[in-house]
């Protein structure tokens, strides 16, 4: 059992070595796990419309789909910025107003569509430092 343990620490070790690879991953990890704000331009697609975001970043993961499956993705709520929310409600539902569009919420953002990880400085933590969980 303790044999079965210690492989199991070194390959979650291996594992974070991997995703820790490029600066945004490091960045995206810390602010994972030090309860960080961040700063990102999310690059979108066909999809999803471009634009910078403000999001408390949560899970690191692969995803499990047809589409996407394998690629690497970030759970994260989303405070501030663009949002395809309302995308295709029609005008009646979706007024023209600044609210509607930074409308926050739990997001999943595609990793390799991320192009810019600015970290704020600033912790989703509350005066107890336990995290603040939308």
């Amino acid at each position: 059992m303790l044999f079965e343990n210690k492989i199991l620490r070194d390959n979650i070790n291996t594992f974070r070595n991997l995703l820790t690879e490029s600066i945004i991953d490091k960045r995206i990890i810390d602010a994972i796990n030090n309860y960080k704000y961040l700063y990102i331009y999310y690059d979108g697609d066909e999809t999803i419309t471009k634009g910078y975001r403000t999001i408390r970043p949560y899970r690191l993961g692969a995803i499990k789909s047809q589409k996407n499956g394998g690629q690497l993705a970030l759970r994260a709520w989303q405070e501030k910025g663009t949002s395809d929310s309302f995308k295709g409600l029609g005008k009646q539902y979706r007024p023209e107003h600044e609210y509607w569009d930074n409308k926050p919420g739990w997001r999943l953002f595609l990793v390799n569509n991320i192009t810019e990880v600015l970290p704020i400085g600033k912790r989703f933590v509350d005066q107890n430092g336990k995290v603040d969980i939308p």
